[in-house]
């Protein structure tokens, strides 16, 4: 749209969008992750999912007033800047998740029951995606 408008986004507004856009990626993960977790009777690594991603809701909340609904990105860039320590904020955000892989890991993926409960399931040729119209996680 912005091209077709010939409106030029600021480089700051770029790598503003793409922070934002890879939030949304982490916790949009979190949230598989609690379902997932969730389904398969491991309550204490959905506790830790849901809790990591209100992590980042409350990011999108102090940035934009809303935790899901944000309506950040526009043409030309993003409705505001980042406020002041907001990217200590988010790093400090980002190192308490990570800091927490290890045992989402050790806990979760790695653990025997995981991988009884879970092999086998949701398995798709490529062929059977494709032809479903898979895309992204699904497909690969």
């Amino acid at each position: 749209m912005e091209k077709l408008a010939g409106i030029e986004v600021p480089e700051r507004g770029k790598y503003i969008r793409s922070i934002f856009c890879e939030l949304a990626r982490v916790g949009s993960h979190l949230f598989g992750l609690w379902a997932y977790a969730n389904m398969l009777g491991f309550d204490t690594v959905a506790q830790w999912a849901m809790y990591h991603r209100d992590l980042i809701l409350d990011l999108f909340e102090e940035l934009t007033g809303a935790r899901v609904y944000h309506i950040y990105i526009r043409p030309g860039g993003v409705r505001r800047d980042f406020p002041d320590g907001f990217q200590e904020k988010v790093i400090e955000t980002l190192h308490k998740i990570g800091g927490k892989v290890p045992d989402y890991n050790a806990t979760f993926f790695e653990n025997s029951l995981f991988k009884k409960r879970a092999e086998g399931i949701g398995k798709l040729s490529r062929e059977e995606a494709k032809s479903m119209g898979a895309v992204g996680h699904a497909l690969r």
